[in-house]
């Protein structure tokens, strides 16, 4: 959008480029992230039951039930605000590159490779960031 100039007509037209380009992508980042990491949970509890029912005979409902023991409103709340953010924060942070972009189309794969190299990096920031926040206000539960 950078080096067609499309970003320039729209200021040009008055239409603020930060909340008509980079929040609803911040904001579908950070849904679609929680989706993954929904997504990501269900498999994870399934694989862990098809894994302790390859020796032995293990009803799901006790894994569920186990499960659902263990989580509280604290873990439940960390885990929203953990992928929602770092979701958010990872598309700000491409769109904040795509829109430094000069003119020329040659610079694109390079501020794309940028982008994906300082997302990486943050998201394992971020991750570690949460997890040591969460740790320091809830203690390690065994």
């Amino acid at each position: 959008m950078k080096v067609q100039q499309e970003i320039d007509a729209l200021e040009t037209m008055g239409i603020p480029t930060y909340q008509y380009i980079v929040l609803p992508r911040m904001m579908a980042g950070g849904l679609s992230f929680f989706c993954m990491a929904v997504i990501f949970l269900i498999t994870a509890l399934f694989g862990s039951w098809i894994g302790a029912n390859f020796n032995t005979t293990f009803p799901l409902e006790v894994l569920m039930d186990t499960f659902s023991a263990a989580l509280t409103p604290t873990d439940i709340f960390f885990f929203f605000l953990k992928n929602t953010f770092i979701g958010s924060f990872i598309f700000r942070l491409a769109c904040a590159r795509g829109l430094s972009l000069k003119k020329a189309p040659f610079e694109v794969p390079i501020v794309t490779n940028k982008s994906v190299v300082d997302s990486l990096m943050a998201g394992i920031f971020l991750q570690i960031s949460f997890s040591l926040i969460f740790y320091a206000i809830v203690g390690f539960r065994f």
